[in-house]
C-alpha cells in the first residue's frame, strides 16, 4: 500500500534527512518569503530592531551633509553620494553574512523579518482605531504621527481616518509588498536596497523645507523602484 510505504519511509528517515528536505523546500523564493512573513508576525520584533529604526540616524547624517550654506552643486552631490554610500555599506554587510553563514536561505530568513513592515503598521492602525472609538483624538494623532511625516496635530476625526488609510496603504505597499517583489527579482540584496530607499525617502522627505533639493534624488529612486511592484500589482 502507498500509505504503508510512506509510513515506512518516514520511520527510516533520519533527522538529517528531514532537515535536508526542509531546507531544500525553503530554497524556493516563494516558500522563503512565506516563512519570513510568518516569522515577522510571530516573532516579538521591537521597533528599534527593524531597519526603519534607522530613520533618525539618517536624518542626523542628512543634516550634517545638507547644510544651509552649501551651494546647489554640493547639495546635489551629497544627495546622490549619501544614499549610494549607505546602500553599498548595507550590501557589503549582506555579502559578509552570506560568506560567514554560507547558506543564502538562512541569511534571508534572519534578515527578511526585520525588513518587512506589516506588523508595526497594522498595530498602529489598531491603536488609532481604538483611540478614536474611545473619543481620544489626541492619542489617535500621537499614534498616527509615528507613521506620518506631516504634522497630525491639527487633523479632525475625519482627517485622522483619511490620513490613516493613506499612511497604511502606502506603508504596506512601500515597506512590505515592494520588498517581497524585489526579493523575487534580485534576492536579499534587492529587498535590502528597497527598504533602505524607502526609509531614506522618509528621512529626506520633500515635505520638509530643508530637503526641497536634497530629497529629490532618493524620491525619484523610490518611484523608479516601485514601477515593477505596481506592474505586478495590476497584472
Amino acid at each position: 500500500m502507498p500509505v504503508e510505504q510512506i509510513i515506512n519511509a518516514a520511520k527510516e528517515a533520519s533527522f538529517l534527512d528531514v532537515l535536508s528536505t526542509f531546507f531544500s523546500i525553503l530554497e524556493y523564493p516563494a516558500i522563503t518569503l512565506l516563512t519570513a512573513m510568518l516569522l515577522e508576525i510571530i516573532l516579538p520584533i521591537g521597533k528599534t530592531l527593524r531597519l526603519s529604526s534607522l530613520k533618525p540616524f539618517f536624518e542626523n547624517i542628512s543634516r550634517k551633509v545638507n547644510k544651509e550654506e552649501n551651494s546647489e552643486a554640493q547639495i546635489i552631490f551629497s544627495s546622490v553620494f549619501l544614499p549610494f554610500f549607505i546602500i553599498i555599506i548595507a550590501i557589503l554587510i549582506v555579502f559578509f553574512l552570506k560568506f560567514t553563514v554560507n547558506h543564502d536561505v538562512i541569511v534571508s530568513l534572519l534578515l527578511l523579518p526585520f525588513l518587512l513592515e506589516s506588523k508595526p503598521v497594522l498595530m498602529t492602525t489598531l491603536s488609532v482605531k481604538h483611540s478614536l472609538e474611545e473619543q481620544n483624538k489626541d492619542e489617535a494623532k500621537k499614534n498616527l504621527q509615528e507613521i506620518m511625516v506631516r504634522d497630525c496635530s491639527k487633523l479632525s476625526e475625519m482627517g485622522i481616518n483619511k490620513a490613516m488609510a493613506e499612511a497604511t496603504s502606502m506603508s504596506m505597499f512601500a515597506n512590505w509588498f515592494c520588498i517581497l517583489v524585489w526579493y523575487i527579482l534580485l534576492g536579499l540584496e534587492g529587498a535590502v536596497i528597497m527598504q533602505l530607499v524607502a526609509v531614506m525617502n522618509r528621512s529626506f522627505s520633500l515635505k520638509e523645507k530643508r530637503n526641497e533639493n536634497f530629497g529629490i534624488f532618493i524620491h525619484k529612486v523610490e518611484q523608479i523602484m516601485m514601477i515593477p511592484p505596481v506592474i505586478l500589482l495590476f497584472i
